[in-house]
């Protein structure tokens, strides 16, 4: 691993606390809506390692 690639692997991600109670927030809405089968399948895609949206177009 190179110089760059650590500097920026040590790179701190700082969020406040308006950022996670939003999480939380949309977190809540989304169960409140969803039927457990979609909250499963919801986690399945989450905890893959594929990428969602728009997240690897930058």
């Amino acid at each position: 691993m190179d110089t760059t690639a650590k500097e920026e692997y040590q790179r701190e991600i700082q969020v406040s606390l308006e950022e996670v109670n939003r999480l939380l927030e949309v977190g809540q809405l989304l169960f409140s809506v969803l039927t457990s089968e979609e909250i499963e399948e919801l986690q399945k895609l989450l905890s893959s390692n594929n990428k969602i949206g728009n997240t690897g177009d930058s």
